[in-house]
C-alpha cells in the first residue's frame, strides 16, 4: 500500500497540538508517515511532539535551532519525507479520520491524478462551520458539494493564481519533493509553491476527505502586525517564477490584477490598524506599499483592471513618481474612509 507524508510544521501550538496529531493516529489509513518539525517554540509544543513520538513509532520529530518561519520548517520536513504522496497539515488544525484514505481511493482509480484536494471546513471561535467557496468556470463539471471533478494541471494553475480553489492537497511524493517551499520571505511565500504543484501535475481531483481550517483571530492572516506587508513581497516572488516559466501576457495581466489587488489590500490594512502601529511601523508599511506600488507594470495592469474609485494606480510616463504616489494615497484616503462612512469596512 502506498505511504503518505504528512508534514506539520509546529510554532507554538500546545494548546491545539493534540488535536492535531490524534486526528492523524486515527487516520483509517495506516501507511502513514508523520513528520513534525517545532520552529523553535516557546510553549511547551515540543514536549508535547516528544511524547507522541515516543507513543507512535510512525512519528518523526524535529526541533529547529531557531525560528525561521513556516515554510523553511515544512522544507525540514519535506527533506525528511519518504512517502509515495505528500500532504500538510497545520499544528492548530486537523483532518476527519478517513480524510487521507478517501484521497488516495481517488488516486488509485484515476491514473493520471497527481494530486488530490480534500474538502476544507471552516471553524473555530466565532465561526459557524463552513465549506470552501468555489469560484469556477461555469463549464466545469461539479461534484453535489459544488467541488470541481476534474481539471488538468494547467486549468488547476490558473485558477489558483486568484485562489479560486484552495491549496489543501495530498500530492505525488515525486512532484512535492521536486517543488519544495518557496523561502522568499517569512509569511505568504510558501503559498507560491501551491501553483507550482498544480502547474506541475497532469490532472487534479476532489475527495470528501475533510480537513478542519481552524480560523484564528492570532494567525498572521487576522493578526495586526507588519508582517501583513509580506504578502506583497511574496507575490513578487510568484512573479520572477511567472516569468522564469515563460508564461504568456495574459496571464501575467492576470496575476499583475492579483498583485494589485493585495496593494491596494495592504493600504486597507496600513488604514484600519495605523492608530495601534508605532511610528516606525507606519513607516515600513507605507515603505513597502510604496515599493509594490512603484513595482505595478501599468501595461499588463491596464489589461485587466478597469479604473474605479480605490483602484487606479496613478501611475504612467505623464505622471510624475511623487504626484503619482500623493495622489494613490489621497485616492485610498478617500476611498476607504467613503467605506467606512456607509459601514462597507
Amino acid at each position: 500500500m502506498p505511504k503518505i507524508s504528512v508534514l506539520v510544521a509546529v510554532y507554538n501550538a500546545a494548546e491545539y497540538l493534540s488535536r492535531c496529531l490524534d486526528s492523524l493516529l486515527a487516520q483509517t489509513l495506516s501507511n502513514v508517515e508523520i513528520i513534525c518539525v517545532d520552529d523553535a517554540s516557546t510553549d511547551n509544543s515540543w514536549a508535547q511532539l516528544q511524547e507522541y513520538a515516543a507513543r507512535d513509532g510512525r512519528i518523526t520529530v524535529v526541533r529547529m535551532d531557531a525560528n525561521r518561519g513556516q515554510a523553511v520548517a515544512r522544507n525540514v520536513a519535506l527533506r525528511r519525507s519518504t512517502g509515495d504522496y505528500v500532504t500538510l497539515l497545520d499544528a492548530d488544525d486537523w483532518m476527519a479520520p478517513d480524510a487521507l484514505e478517501l484521497a488516495m481511493d481517488v488516486f488509485s482509480r484515476h491514473e493520471s491524478t497527481d494530486c488530490v484536494l480534500l474538502d476544507v471546513r471552516y471553524v473555530g471561535d466565532g465561526y459557524a462551520e463552513h465549506g470552501y467557496a468555489w469560484r469556477l468556470p461555469q463549464d466545469v463539471q461539479r461534484n453535489a458539494d459544488g467541488s470541481f471533478v476534474r481539471l488538468d494541471g494547467r486549468a488547476a494553475f490558473l485558477l489558483s493564481l486568484a485562489w479560486q480553489i484552495h491549496g489543501c492537497y495530498v500530492l505525488r511524493g515525486d512532484i512535492f519533493r521536486s517543488l519544495p517551499f518557496d523561502t522568499s520571505c517569512r509569511h505568504f511565500s510558501d503559498d507560491n509553491t501551491t501553483h507550482a504543484h498544480f502547474r506541475a501535475s497532469r490532472e487534479v481531483r476532489c475527495c470528501g476527505g475533510r480537513y478542519y481550517y481552524r480560523q484564528l483571530a492570532t494567525s498572521v492572516t487576522h493578526a495586526v502586525s507588519t508582517s501583513r506587508m509580506d504578502y506583497m513581497k511574496a507575490n513578487a516572488s510568484m512573479k520572477r517564477m511567472l516569468v522564469e516559466w515563460g508564461e504568456p501576457e495574459n496571464v501575467m495581466a492576470m496575476y499583475e490584477y492579483e498583485r494589485w489587488k493585495v496593494v491596494v489590500d495592504s493600504y486597507l490594512f496600513y488604514y484600519r490598524h495605523r492608530s495601534s502601529m508605532s511610528a516606525t511601523q507606519r513607516a515600513y508599511c507605507l515603505s513597502e506599499i510604496y515599493k509594490y506600488w512603484h513595482s505595478m507594470e501599468m501595461p499588463l495592469l491596464h489589461q485587466t483592471c478597469t479604473p474605479k474609485l480605490g483602484y487606479m494606480a496613478f501611475r504612467g510616463k505623464h505622471i510624475p513618481t511623487v504626484v503619482g504616489w500623493l495622489l494613490f494615497r489621497a485616492e485610498e484616503e478617500t476611498y476607504f474612509t467613503l467605506k467606512r462612512i456607509f459601514h462597507r469596512i
